[in-house]
């Protein structure tokens, strides 16, 4: 077990196991949203995807909206949630993209800029997001100095 977690340390323990396990080169990793731990995949499986666990995103997500400083009312806070896991269950990218266009339209949305930011950082990749994929695979945003906007 590495003495701290960052990607270094994350990284020189993925490598010992894979040279115990020499056919070990995975095409796909889960993980949570842990800049850590994506930078250390990333590093020791360059091509693998990566892919956001869906219960930590939707934790992430409960816990960003119940920071006060984020400024979603807390009588909007389990509306927004709902919404953001009805987009992320999008059967297609085309519903998925029609999804966030109404998100973006709502009263608690427009205006607040915390909230912005965050979705489009998150929900607008909706090639990502929608349901036949999964989860969310973050090959194509990853690290978020990446990202762009719809």
């Amino acid at each position: 077990m590495p003495s701290s977690e960052s990607a270094e340390s994350i990284a020189e323990v993925l490598q010992h196991i894979r040279q115990l396990v020499l056919q070990w080169d995975p095409s796909l990793v889960i993980c949570d949203k842990d800049d850590a731990e994506l930078n250390a995949i990333a590093m020791v499986f360059p091509k693998a995807t990566i892919l956001l666990c869906d219960f930590h995103m939707k934790q992430a997500w409960d816990r960003w909206l119940k920071t006060a400083s984020h400024g979603v009312a807390k009588e909007d806070q389990n509306k927004v949630y709902a919404q953001m896991v009805f987009i992320s269950m999008a059967p297609t990218v085309k519903a998925c993209e029609l999804r966030c266009k109404e998100f973006e339209q709502e009263t608690f949305y427009i205006g607040n800029r915390n909230l912005e930011s965050m979705f489009s950082h998150t929900l607008t990749r909706s090639t990502e997001w929608h349901k036949s994929e999964i989860m969310c695979p973050l090959d194509k945003f990853w690290p978020p100095t990446t990202l762009s906007k719809l």
